[in-house]
C-alpha cells in the first residue's frame, strides 16, 4: 500500500514534471530573446548617444536635438542623455534651463567631470548675455568658470573639452601662452577635435601668425567638414588681406552649414561695405541682428553706414539700440553724443557724454565733448541774445562755467566767459584776465586766444603781436587752415590770406585752401571796390554816399586801413566818440608803422577819456 502510494506520488511528480517541462523550455527561449532584444536596444541607445555626442562636437546642434528627444523618451533620468541635453542647451544660449538642470545633476553626481565642465561653461558664458547683473559681475563668473573647469580636469585629466574651454578662457584674458598649451593638450587626448584646431588658429591669428592660422583653420575643416567657425575664421583672414571674393565664398560655406550664424552675416556686411555695396551690407547687418539681437557689432556697423550716408536719425536709432542691449558700451555712448552734438541736440549730447564713467578709458574724450557741448550752447545763446534780455546770456555764462570746471586749463573757454561778461555788462575780474595773459601758448589757437584777450582789454598792439606769433608758430597744414578760418571769421582778410599762402605752400592741391583763398580775395576786392566808390563820392563832395560806401567797405573788411581812417574823421565831425574810437582801434590793429601806432594809440586814449567823462554826472565832473 505504502509502495502504491509512493509510486502514485512519484508518478504524479513525474507527470507534473513532464507536464511542466515543456513550458519551462519555452520560457527559457523567451528570456533569451528578451535579453538579446535588450542588448540590441542598449546598443542602439549607446549608438544614438555616440551619434549625438559627435553631432554636438561637430556643431550640428539641430540634428543632435532630434536624437536627444528620442533618448529622453526612452529614459528621461539617464545621466548621459541629460549631459548631452545640457550641452545642447548651453550651445543654444539657453543658460537658465541648463543651470537648473546641471545644479540638480551635480547634487546627485558631485564627482562627474562632464557636469563640472558644463557648469564651467555656464559661468563663462553668463557675462555675454544682455543681463547687466551678469555683465557687472564678469570677474566673478570668470573665476568660478575657471574653478569648475579645473575641477572637471581633476576628476578626469583626459577631458579634452574642459581643456579646450580652459584654453578659450585663458585666451580671452590675454594669457595666450597657457591657452595654446591647453589647446594642444586637448588635441593630445583627441587628435580629431576640430574645435581645438580652430581655436589654435584664432590664437595664431591674434599673434599675427596668419600663415600658421590659415593652416589651423584648414585642419579644423579637414577634421570636421561641418566646422562653420573654421570657414568664418578663414573668411576673416582672407578679408584682412583684401581677398574679398574668397572671403565671401568662405562665409557662404559657413552659412550653408549654420544659416543663423550672426557673426558670419556681420562680417559679410563689413566686406560689402568696403566694396561700396551699401545695400548688401545693410541686408547682412540686419540678418545678423535678426539671428542674434544681443550681438552689438552689427548695430554699430549699421550706424557707421547710415552716418556716412548722412542718415543721422537711422544711425542714432541703431546706436541707441546697442545701449539698450549693453549699457556698458562707452564707445557707443560717445558716438551717440558726438552725433547729437553735431545736430545741436545739446541736452541729449550732455546726457550721453555724462554716462561715461570716471574710470573709463574714454573719459577724457567725454569731458572734451561735454566741454564742446557747453561751449557751442553758449555761442548759440550769445548769437541769439543780441538786443534781447540778458537771461539767455547769464545761462550761457553758467554753461561756460560748467565747461571751465571740467577743463580749467582751457583758456579759450575763459576768453568766451570774458566776451559773455562784456555783452552782459559785467566787469571781468583782473584774476580771470590774468589767467589767460599769464598763460604760455603752446598752439596757434592759444596765441589767438591771448591776442583776443589783449584786444578785449584795449591792448591792441599786444593783441597784434600775438596774432603774428600765432602765424609764426604754426607749422602744420591744419594750423594754417585754423588760422585762416579764424582770421576770415573776424574779417581780418590780410592775415587770413597770409595763412592761406603758407597752407598752399605746404599743399598746392588742397581744394579747401584754394577755395578759401578765392573767397578771401573776393572779399578784399569787393571791399576795395566799395572804397574806390567812397573816394569818388568824397571828391564829388557827396558826404552821404561817401559814408555809405565806407561803411560797406569796413563791413566787408573791418581791417581796411584807409576806410577806417576816413570813417573816423566822419564820426569825429558827427561827435560820435564810440564809433570814432572803434575805427582807430582797427587802424592800430592793422598798421605796421611805428609812428602811426603811436599817433593813433594817443588818439584812442584821448577819446576814451572823453567817453569816461561823458558818462560821469555833473557833480562827478566837478568833484572827481
Amino acid at each position: 500500500m505504502n509502495r502504491k502510494i509512493l509510486a502514485a506520488t512519484l508518478l504524479i511528480f513525474m507527470a507534473g514534471s513532464v507536464i511542466t517541462a515543456a513550458p519551462v523550455k519555452k520560457q527559457l527561449k523567451l528570456t533569451q530573446n528578451v535579453v538579446v532584444k535588450k542588448d540590441d536596444s542598449q546598443k542602439m541607445i549607446l549608438s544614438k548617444k555616440a551619434t549625438v555626442a559627435s553631432l554636438l562636437e561637430n556643431l550640428r546642434y539641430d540634428d543632435a536635438k532630434t536624437l536627444i528627444e528620442e533618448l529622453l523618451l526612452v529614459d528621461k533620468e539617464d545621466l548621459d542623455t541629460n549631459i548631452l541635453l545640457n550641452t545642447y542647451l548651453i550651445n543654444k544660449n539657453r543658460l537658465n534651463e541648463a543651470q537648473e538642470s546641471v545644479d540638480e545633476l551635480l547634487a546627485k553626481n558631485p564627482n562627474n567631470s562632464d557636469l563640472h565642465f558644463l557648469q564651467g561653461l555656464i559661468y563663462l558664458k553668463r557675462p555675454d548675455s544682455s543681463d547687466m547683473n551678469y555683465r557687472r559681475n564678469a570677474d566673478y563668473y570668470y573665476e568660478n568658470g575657471i574653478s569648475e573647469l579645473n575641477k572637471a580636469l581633476e576628476l578626469d585629466k583626459t577631458n579634452y573639452k574642459a581643456l579646450n574651454a580652459l584654453g578659450v578662457a585663458l585666451m580671452s584674458s590675454g594669457d595666450l601662452v597657457n591657452a595654446e598649451e591647453k589647446f594642444k593638450e586637448a588635441l593630445k587626448y583627441n587628435v580629431n577635435y576640430a574645435t581645438a584646431y580652430d581655436n589654435l588658429g584664432t590664437l595664431n591669428y591674434q599673434n599675427g601668425d596668419y600663415e600658421v592660422a590659415e593652416n589651423r583653420f584648414n585642419e579644423a575643416i579637414a577634421r570636421n567638414p561641418y566646422c562653420y567657425t573654421g570657414y568664418y575664421h578663414l573668411a576673416r583672414l582672407t578679408a584682412k588681406s583684401g581677398e574679398y571674393s574668397t572671403a565671401l565664398e568662405h562665409l557662404e560655406k559657413s552659412l550653408l552649414i549654420n544659416p543663423s550664424f550672426a557673426y558670419a552675416y556681420n562680417l559679410a556686411g563689413e566686406i560689402y561695405a568696403k566694396q561700396q555695396n551699401e545695400a548688401a551690407a545693410i541686408v547682412n547687418y540686419k540678418k545678423a541682428i535678426e539671428f542674434s539681437p544681443e550681438y552689438t557689432a552689427p548695430y554699430v556697423n549699421l550706424a557707421k553706414l547710415y552716418e556716412n550716408r548722412a542718415d543721422n536719425e537711422f544711425a542714432l536709432e541703431s546706436l541707441k539700440t546697442v545701449v539698450g542691449v549693453d549699457k556698458n558700451t562707452d564707445t557707443v555712448c560717445l558716438k551717440i553724443a558726438d552725433i547729437e552734438l553735431a545736430k545741436r541736440n545739446y541736452i541729449q549730447a550732455e546726457k550721453y557724454y555724462s554716462v561715461i564713467s570716471e574710470d573709463s578709458d574714454l573719459r577724457a574724450e567725454a569731458v572734451k565733448g561735454l566741454t564742446e557741448t557747453y561751449w557751442q550752447q553758449a555761442q548759440e545763446l550769445m548769437s541769439k541774445s543780441a538786443g534781447a534780455s540778458n537771461d539767455k546770456l547769464y545761462k550761457a555764462v553758467e554753461k561756460i562755467d560748467s565747461a571751465i570746471q571740467l577743463t580749467p586749463d582751457d583758456i579759450e573757454l575763459r576768453l568766451a566767459k570774458l566776451k559773455l561778461n562784456k555783452l552782459i555788462g559785467t566787469q571781468a575780474s583782473d584774476e580771470e584776465v590774468k589767467v589767460i595773459l599769464d598763460s604760455q601758448p603752446e598752439t596757434a589757437a592759444e596765441f589767438v586766444v591771448k591776442g583776443e584777450t589783449y584786444a578785449l582789454v584795449g591792448e591792441y598792439v599786444k593783441a597784434k603781436v600775438e596774432y603774428v606769433n600765432a602765424l609764426n608758430f604754426a607749422e602744420s597744414l591744419d594750423d594754417y587752415k585754423y588760422l585762416a578760418e579764424y582770421f576770415t571769421f573776424v574779417k581780418n582778410y590780410d592775415m587770413a590770406l597770409n595763412a592761406l599762402d603758407k597752407a598752399e605752400a605746404l599743399n598746392p592741391d588742397d581744394k579747401q585752401v584754394l577755395d578759401n583763398k578765392c573767397y578771401v580775395n573776393t572779399r578784399i576786392n569787393k571791399a576795395e571796390g566799395y572804397l574806390n566808390d567812397a573816394i569818388y563820392f568824397k571828391k564829388e563832395g557827396d558826404k552821404f554816399f561817401m559814408k555809405k560806401y565806407l561803411l560797406r567797405t569796413v563791413e566787408e573788411n573791418p581791417a581796411n586801413l584807409e576806410a577806417n581812417k576816413l570813417l573816423a574823421k566822419s564820426y569825429k565831425k558827427e561827435k560820435n566818440l564810440k564809433a570814432e574810437c572803434a575805427c582807430y582801434k582797427q587802424v592800430v590793429a592793422k598798421t605796421n608803422d611805428a609812428k602811426e601806432l603811436k599817433k593813433y594809440i594817443k588818439k584812442i586814449s584821448k577819446i576814451e577819456k572823453k567817453l569816461q567823462n561823458s558818462n560821469r554826472t555833473f557833480w562827478q565832473r566837478i568833484f572827481g
